[in-house]
């Protein structure tokens, strides 16, 4: 799907795709690893494994946060649309707070 919408031939070399979406799944993943923080920053700064998160002890502030985040999502959905899976890691920090199984899993 993504060498469709990055109009790749079939004379593209094979490597490219597999790079491609190895980038993706990096930038995602550190998108949800900052959407987290910023969900979480009052209950990590009472966690002693979780007080010295950037966003947690003030060194990143909130709004720098979400600026980062904005810049990560727009270049991944500008390179590759695959953003659609980032929805799962979107919800699963409200989820953590909502739902009793989220966290008698942990």
């Amino acid at each position: 799907m993504s060498a469709y919408r990055l109009n790749l031939s079939p004379q593209e070399p094979i490597g490219i795709q597999p790079a491609l979406y190895l980038v993706a799944c990096t930038i995602r993943h550190n998108a949800a690893c900052i959407w987290n923080d910023v969900w979480d920053r009052d209950f990590d700064r009472q966690v002693e494994r979780t007080k010295t998160r950037p966003v947690a002890s003030g060194m990143i502030s909130v709004s720098s946060a979400l600026l980062f985040l904005m810049f990560l999502l727009g270049y991944n959905a500008m390179t590759t649309a695959l953003l659609g899976f980032f929805t799962l890691e979107l919800i699963y920090p409200c989820m953590t707070k909502t739902e009793s199984i989220c966290t008698e899993l942990m």
